[in-house]
């Protein structure tokens, strides 16, 4: 509700206002119907909620049940035989509205204007299956309605798009139900969710959690589509968040799905959805697609418009995941969006694309001076770029492959690799001139101030699942990398900040697990990133770890250590139950865990199931010994997405000692970008090794690293760069700041001594789709190392921003 983000419209079943003295002017309002109620008379279910209250007097009450459709609700109202006032109170106090009542047809209508980030005015239309004696509005928006009968229902429909659309999703979804039918009928559907996943050696708790968990992973994305055709043909509508207004919603064709922070949600909750319902997973993606098509972004968090929440574009990871998964979506118009967020400047960082591109993309980092939080926004950067590698090379663009793989490769520039010891290696923050944001002697990595979103140091320090391996590596290999992760699990989880104490800081620290903070999301990979350290087991010793203690929910106060948001903390625990978590998005490798349970049973589509078997699994038998796949044995520390939904028998076989050896050979470790026992490779800007030489000096703002500052570019002009020494390069990238820029060729010259010019390749057809945009061009023919190095702009004329000449430059 702090977000703000949709329309409210409340109603309670009253006993306590008489409605014959309830006069014109006075207000209907919370203060005047706030009844005191018990948990001991609570239901909470997904298919029904219900509630007793007394009456204030402690002389009579009323229950009140209610049970969901996908746009309304029947709610039952049931007063005691002996209560004098018998009525429902309507109450938009919460925002502007009007109410409505028609007695003709025992109905009303209702409109609230209480809505964020797009979201537009609510339309409501309701019934009551018997008379009403009395209804009164008050100050346009508040109401109450009063009956003779004991026991009366409500059928309630609403709307984003209009009130004669509100009336069809009634007459589609409430007309011919009744409270029993309806409830039956949303029982059905979700126990067509829980039953995706069946155990057995479960306790009672277990179950609680478990498919507790399974609820709330699927309430989320939520459905923004209305039908404006028949249950048989539907035709799809939705009240687009990104035109018209509060007053007058826009109708636009299409589903669409709302209420999802990517940051949050892309580790866990999307892969879980590409298992447990691939199929869904078509309609949620297409859905959220559709924010691209009607406002040219996906925003980072949709609710149901951009909301300027968190960072990273973390819609790029999972459009690839799924794309890679071959899940059937909208793919050329996912790609487009992820390109656009990666290249392109937004004026509207609210509604979509990533912080700072005039700079980051040509620094490989947000600068300080661009965003406090610059650290956490360049190290979402990286894995979304890793999405986009994995995504060109699937469309065949060849350029756009090796340029994002080059900048998921980047993160090793933020690694300050300085100390002697693994415990003394950090990601860090850097300034505009390539300097640290805090001084060695000053660094302080339990603090959650500037660089790091909701965390600190040690829940970024090994923030790399696209290159375990590479990250190992910077931190002296596999030895080094457990040495880090065991100081995060190790060191206590105390915190310091420069600004407020926020909720996350208290929760890591009870998570009494070291700095580790499971109740926010960038701590969620960090122990599956053991598969990459000498010592894999330790996923299994952890994770069996805060499966027992930080998801129990029989007794008050417990349940999630925090953040649970859209479903994400519920996904990690289902994934993890089951054994298989997905580490690295977009590579289709889910890495083996330890399941919780001695059986259980997953549906895949096509009537297949994959059956997790751990016979001798127990509170000390955490330890996984080996495991099979239909009979076969995987030596290896993951499974491919196809074997997964092959389905089959998944054995593991536990033990209370772990097997120390298994899982330490290279060839069984999971994929990285990075091979061998090398730091990353990052191919740097030929142009800062350099300065122009005999060019327009106009001509130095296109090396600048900064393409806000802009150059015009005249036909047949060249740029020339005089570099420190020969080196090698393999690609260009152009920068545009106006789209009509254009060029029939750029050529790319080198020369050993600055005036004898050989050519080396050249771009042809140059031509931007957008404003303030960065697009690669490889360069094949660079087979010997230059000096000095030329660009022809040859066909054309426009405004640049940046140029850069990328190789190997260390």
């Amino acid at each position: 509700m702090w977000v703000g983000d949709r329309g409210t419209w409340q109603f309670m079943v009253n006993t306590s206002i008489d409605s014959s003295k309830v006069s014109s002017g006075s207000d209907i309002d919370h203060t005047k119907y706030a009844s005191d109620f018990s948990h001991e008379n609570e239901t909470a279910k997904p298919q029904l909620y219900s509630i007793a209250f007394p009456d204030k007097s402690n002389a009579a009450g009323a229950k009140m049940s209610l049970t969901p459709s996908m746009h309304g609700a029947i709610t039952r109202f049931q007063f005691d035989n002996n209560a004098k006032n018998k009525n429902v109170v309507f109450d938009s106090s919460r925002a502007d509205g009007n109410l409505e009542f028609d007695a003709t047809n025992n109905s009303f209508s209702a409109i609230t204007k209480d809505g964020n980030n797009g979201m537009h005015q609510m339309y409501v239309y309701g019934t009551f299956d018997k008379p009403y004696q009395v209804s009164k509005v008050e100050n346009s928006k508040q109401g109450i309605v009063s009956f003779k009968d004991n026991d009366v229902s409500m059928k309630v429909a609403t709307s984003f798009v209009s009130a004669k659309q509100a009336q069809k999703n009634y007459e589609l979804e409430l007309a011919n139900q009744n409270f029993n039918s309806l409830q039956q009928q949303t029982t059905s559907e979700w126990e067509k969710i829980m039953n995706k996943v069946q155990v057995k050696g479960a306790t009672h708790n277990q179950l609680v959690t478990l498919y507790s968990n399974m609820y709330r992973l699927y309430m989320y994305p939520n459905f923004y589509g209305e039908n404006q055709g028949t249950n048989a043909r539907p035709d799809w509508v939705h009240s687009d968040p990104y035109s018209g207004s509060m007053e007058k919603p826009v109708a636009k064709s299409g589903k669409m799905y709302f209420n999802n922070g990517f940051w949050d949600t892309y580790r866990t909750a999307w892969p879980a959805y590409s298992i447990l319902s691939p199929d869904k997973e078509t309609d949620y993606l297409n859905g959220l697609v559709q924010h691209y098509r009607n406002q040219g972004w996906v925003p980072r968090w949709i609710a149901p418009g951009g909301t300027n929440s968190m960072v990273g574009t973390s819609s790029d990871i999972i459009f690839a995941d799924a794309m890679m998964k071959n899940i059937p979506f909208a793919h050329k118009d996912a790609y487009e969006s992820a390109i656009k967020n990666a290249s392109v400047q937004s004026e509207n960082l609210t509604n979509g694309g990533r912080k700072a591109l005039n700079q980051s993309n040509f620094l490989g980092y947000v600068p300080s001076e661009s965003d406090n939080f610059g650290l956490s926004w360049f190290m979402e950067g990286y894995i979304n770029d890793w999405g986009l590698y994995q995504m060109s090379k699937k469309q065949h663009k060849l350029a756009e492959a090796k340029y994002y793989k080059n900048r998921a490769l980047t993160y090793a520039k933020m690694f300050d690799g300085n100390g002697q010891q693994a415990a003394d290696k950090w990601f860090k923050g850097k300034k505009q001139d390539g300097s640290w944001t805090t001084d060695p002697q000053n660094f302080d990595p339990t603090s959650w101030s500037r660089d790091y979103t909701e965390t600190d140091a040690y829940n970024m320090a090994v923030s790399v699942p696209q290159d375990g391996n590479g990250l190992a590596n910077l931190y002296g290999g596999p030895a080094g990398l457990t040495q880090k992760i065991d100081q995060i699990v190790n060191t206590p989880g105390d915190f310091t900040t420069e600004g407020g104490v926020i909720h996350e800081m208290r929760e890591q620290r009870e998570v009494k697990l070291g700095q580790y903070g499971h109740s926010n999301q960038p701590a969620h990979d960090i122990l599956y990133m053991y598969a990459f350290s000498s010592q894999p087991w330790k996923t299994q010793k952890y994770t069996r770890d805060i499966l027992k203690r930080l998801y129990v929910g029989s007794d008050f106060g417990q349940g999630y250590v925090g953040n649970e948001d859209n479903g994400e903390q519920s996904a990690w625990y289902i994934l993890s139950a089951l054994g298989i978590y997905p580490q690295n998005l977009a590579s289709n490798q889910f890495v083996l865990g330890s399941p919780l349970f001695k059986e259980a049973k997953v549906q895949l589509p096509h009537g297949r199931s994959l059956t997790v078997k751990a016979p001798n699994n127990s509170d000390k038998n955490v330890y996984v010994n080996s495991v099979y796949l239909n009979g076969r044995r995987i030596d290896k520390t993951y499974l491919d997405y196809k074997q997964i939904m092959r389905g089959g028998v998944l054995r593991f076989n536990m033990s209370s000692r772990p097997s120390t050896r298994r899982g330490t050979q290279q060839w069984q470790k999971p994929a990285s970008l990075t091979q061998g026992r090398k730091a990353p490779q990052v191919k740097t800007d030929a142009f800062d090794k350099g300065q122009v030489v005999g060019s327009d000096q106009d001509y130095k703002k296109l090396v600048d690293n900064d393409s806000n500052t802009v150059t015009t570019v005249k036909n047949n002009s060249t740029l020339d760069v005089k570099l420190d020494r020969a080196r090698r390069i393999d690609m260009l990238t152009l920068s545009n700041s106006t789209k009509d820029t254009k060029f029939k060729n750029v050529k790319i010259y080198g020369s050993r001594d600055g005036k004898h010019w050989r050519p080396v390749d050249q771009v042809r057809n140059v031509k931007f789709t957008y404003d303030k945009s960065t697009k690669p061009y490889l360069i094949r023919k660079t087979f010997v190392p230059y000096q000095h190095y030329r660009l022809k702009f040859e066909g054309g004329s426009g405004q640049l921003g940046e140029v850069e000449l990328l190789g190997n430059m260390d």
